[in-house]
């Protein structure tokens, strides 16, 4: 296959292919990065501020909610790309599509 006929933009796994240039997406060209960064920082400064006050964070996924109290703070990570984690073990655990309770 040759690129340099390519007229139109195809895509290769997460590689666009264009103009016989392949291009790797950076993070300003997926769609909802920043919205995703900024709502993982609403979250985060909500919990802290939940914990400031001596209140709770219940944390609930498909089958059981998890109450998060200040001691737990360090349990809960944002990733680079805005992507809620919860230490569980030796492992993370992704939140992004949890429901977040807070109790002051």
């Amino acid at each position: 296959m040759s690129f340099h006929r390519l007229n139109i933009a195809t895509t290769i796994g997460k590689t666009i292919i264009m103009n016989s240039a392949a291009i790797t997406p950076n993070r300003s060209m997926v769609s909802g990065y920043y919205a995703k960064l900024a709502r993982s920082r609403r979250l985060i400064a909500r919990m802290n501020a939940t914990w400031d006050n001596g209140g709770f964070v219940r944390i609930g996924t498909a089958t059981r909610y998890t109450d998060y109290k200040p001691k737990h703070r360090d349990l809960i990570l944002m990733g680079s790309a805005g992507t809620l984690y919860v230490k569980a073990g030796k492992r993370l655990d992704c939140i992004d599509y949890c429901s977040f309770q807070f109790s002051a």
